[in-house]
């Protein structure tokens, strides 16, 4: 019996082990509460410990140094889920802002859910984020969780730029889901796609990888090698074509990212690290 009590304990002290340095202290995860704060947001406890948690969890599985801009979508009002977790690409400022969003499209239990028309969200403000600026179509990728599905004819984020590239994540767009990482595109059916989307595209070995991703599971690749990634700005919750914005999704979305290309080794520990966060928000949908 005494065996079996101490057998508990020791469960017991090594689950509360592995919560604590899951969320133990970490000075990214102090630098975003502070800026949420300064930006007139809060954080609650839980969301606090949730975005320490994503950062723990990306250092130690090794896909942090891959990652050059997060958002979480995370905190009590728009002020809050518009300071990225992860801030080393940006151009103009280290907040995002929206255009035409009003606060009531933005829960911490939904994420941010758009319209077909005119919101949109603007990484970096000003002028966006020109990921041409940070890396090369030859070690790129990004990254959403979509929250719900439909077919309509939008895209989750991306950018053309004119006579240079389409670089975007048109998901499900009239039932397919397309790698648009350079000047060709390849799609596959998935119709009312949810969850977990990653699109890459990496040069690795003399190996060309151009992978979309849904939910850990490659859904479509190809080796095509051609175009750059242009001078127009990144945008989320629709298109940015050659500086006209299109394409705009009402979809709920609640992550975004953007950083360098994923190898395979890494894409399911980045996969589990974002889907940590959905559940343990309520809002996973995989």
């Amino acid at each position: 019996m005494r065996k079996l009590i101490a057998l508990a304990f020791l469960l017991v002290a090594f689950s509360a082990r592995a919560t604590f340095f899951d969320t133990t202290w970490d000075r990214e995860a102090y630098r975003w509460q502070t800026n949420v704060v300064a930006s007139g947001g809060q954080l609650s406890t839980n969301a606090y410990l949730t975005g320490t948690r994503f950062l723990n969890h990306v250092k130690q599985w090794g896909v942090r140094p891959l990652l050059g801009r997060v958002n979480l979508y995370l905190g009590s009002n728009t002020n809050a889920m518009l300071c990225p977790i992860i801030v080393d690409w940006f151009n103009t400022a280290v907040d995002d802002d929206l255009i035409a969003f009003a606060a009531g499209d933005y829960t911490e239990a939904t994420g941010l859910t758009g319209n077909t028309t005119t919101k949109y969200l603007r990484p970096s403000k000003g002028n966006g984020l020109g990921l041409g600026s940070f890396t090369s179509i030859d070690n790129v990728h990004m990254a959403v969780y979509v929250r719900t599905g439909s077919d309509e004819s939008s895209y989750a984020c991306g950018y053309a730029s004119a006579g240079n590239v389409t670089c975007g994540m048109p998901i499900s767009f009239a039932g397919n889901t397309y790698i648009e990482i350079s000047l060709a595109n390849d799609p596959v059916a998935d119709s009312s796609g949810v969850g977990f989307y990653l699109s890459t595209r990496l040069i690795s070995g003399g190996t060309t990888n151009r992978v979309t991703y849904k939910n850990g599971t490659s859904i479509v690749s190809s080796a095509v090698n051609t175009g750059n990634l242009g001078s127009s700005a990144f945008v989320v919750h629709a298109f940015n074509s050659a500086g006209v914005i299109t394409a705009w999704t009402s979809r709920a979305q609640s992550f975004y990212a953007v950083g360098y290309g994923i190898p395979v080794a890494k894409v399911a520990p980045y996969r589990l690290a974002v889907r940590t966060v959905q559940v343990t928000m309520a809002r996973n949908v995989e």
